[in-house]
């Protein structure tokens, strides 16, 4: 008797090998990320030791920066989808013009970008709770503004690299620029080593210089690596269709990526009518939640890559296996995940508060009892990041946009807001509604890929012919 197809070697082959693939991208990817919130937790750090007044302004700094910085990110995103589909035709010749509407697309966000960072402490004194941090915060940011050309020239850099299965290139410079912003920190915080002592403004020039170093070390090795694709040969040309491509796919992710940060400072302002340690709680959650996602969102990245190379590549046939593998893999990891969060929310809350101190106590109940809940919103979100990195694949942003959207900010915070506040089950009902929130998103977004596959299909089969 024959075997199956699933007992098969020839299947197994298969997929392994397209595991193992997968990995190869989504574990860098991953690694970068981490890395990237490694370097804020330590500027956060250094920061605290400078007292609360001062943690409090950076904070502040730090957050519109971030804001600012992942929204332009989502942008940036698009660049993976057209390089891995010239790397997966293998039409290299293609991908020279891609890296340079990169640039482009640096240079054309860097000064509105500046400008907003450049202004919003001025802004913030039309809040008077934060009229004295405001100095302080004018200061990081004045500092911390001109590094913004290069952490946009790094993403560009960061997108296509990964896109030619190299993501390890920028993991590794990723690396030694936290190792260098860390001891950069240190020195120009408290004036060691010859350094001037600048307090926070040191936090803000050290990142400057870090991501200068890193965007041309970025270029400088890459540049040199990939010699024979000379991918900066075409720098100064300006592709006006391949740029409004670029930039049509992109722009509904970097929208997404902004409606995303809302959420967090809603859910923060609601909380706080429930009293501090409801407030801190939530924090607790929010951040420990943040962090532990940066893992699917190497998995979403490289499942845009493999979607978008097996595009390129017109072997249709292999996405569907792609995208079984990618959601498997994402249902393994962020399920282990949820129990250790659910069964050992301890081991986490201890990182933000001292589990034997008798102020806490409040917080810490609270907090062990959101975290099984919050493991339940890790899971539909991470599943969710994997949706839309699928669809990103397929160049499928806008309609997405819009269904997320709806289901974040119809659904969650609305049903939030019922299950808390009206219905009186406080923040456990409000993160409830923000699990059926994520939920229905993830299932709008996979019924939009069962819509949506036939279409592409036909459409990508009708170019072949």
């Amino acid at each position: 008797m024959p075997n199956t197809f699933l007992l098969s070697d020839l299947w197994e082959s298969k997929v392994f090998s397209e595991l193992r693939l997968l990995l190869n991208l989504a574990i860098p990817l991953s690694a970068t990320q981490l890395i990237l919130a490694s370097i804020s937790t330590v500027d956060t750090i250094l920061m605290g030791m400078l007292g609360s007044q001062v943690l409090a302004a950076g904070a502040l700094g730090a957050i519109s920066f971030s804001t600012l910085t992942f929204t332009c990110y989502g942008l940036m995103r698009s660049l993976n989808v057209f390089t891995a589909e010239a790397f997966g035709s293998r039409e290299v010749e293609k991908i020279p013009p891609v890296v340079a509407q990169g640039f482009w697309l640096s240079g054309f966000l860097s000064l509105p970008i500046m400008l907003l960072l450049w202004y919003i402490p001025t802004l913030l004194l039309w809040i008077p709770r934060y009229a004295t941090l405001v100095p302080l915060t004018q200061s990081y940011c004045h500092a911390i503004v001109w590094s913004i050309p290069a952490v946009l020239s790094f993403y560009a850099i960061q997108q296509v690299i990964g896109a030619l299965n190299l993501p390890q290139i920028v993991t590794m410079i990723m690396l030694c620029g936290a190792i260098v912003n860390g001891i950069a920190d240190y020195g120009l915080i408290f004036g060691y080593w010859g350094l001037p002592a600048l307090g926070i403004v040191g936090v803000g020039w050290a990142s400057t210089i870090v991501f200068w170093l890193m965007a041309i070390a970025a270029i400088a090795i890459v540049g040199y690596q990939l010699r024979d694709k000379r991918l900066f040969s075409q720098i100064l040309h300006f592709d006006r269709q391949l740029f409004g491509d670029i930039l049509q796919t992109g722009w509904p992710v970097a929208l997404q990526n902004a409606a995303d940060l809302g959420l967090p400072t809603l859910t923060a302002l609601l909380m706080g009518y429930l009293g501090a340690a409801t407030l801190s709680a939530n924090e607790i959650a929010f951040q420990t939640d943040e962090l532990l996602f940066l893992i699917p969102v190497g998995l979403s990245e490289a499942l845009t890559i493999r979607v978008g190379q097996l595009t390129g590549e017109k072997d249709l046939h292999k996405i569907p296996r792609v995208v079984g593998i990618g959601v498997l893999v994402g249902i393994l990891i962020s399920g282990i995940v949820g129990l250790g969060l659910a069964f050992f929310p301890d081991r986490f809350i201890w990182i933000y508060l001292d589990l034997n101190e008798p102020t806490n106590a409040e917080t810490i109940a609270i907090a062990r009892l959101l975290f099984p809940i919050t493991a339940i919103f890790q899971f539909v979100f991470s599943l969710n990041l994997i949706a839309n990195g699928i669809l990103l694949g397929f160049k499928d942003t806008r309609i997405p946009l819009f269904l997320n959207l709806f289901s974040y900010w119809g659904i969650g915070a609305i049903g939030g807001y019922f299950f808390g506040f009206i219905l009186g089950g406080n923040i456990y009902g409000f993160w409830w509604g923000l699990i059926l929130g994520w939920t229905m998103a993830t299932i709008f977004l996979s019924i939009r890929f069962y819509w949506q596959w036939p279409v592409f299909f036909k459409e990508q089969t009708d170019i072949i012919d």
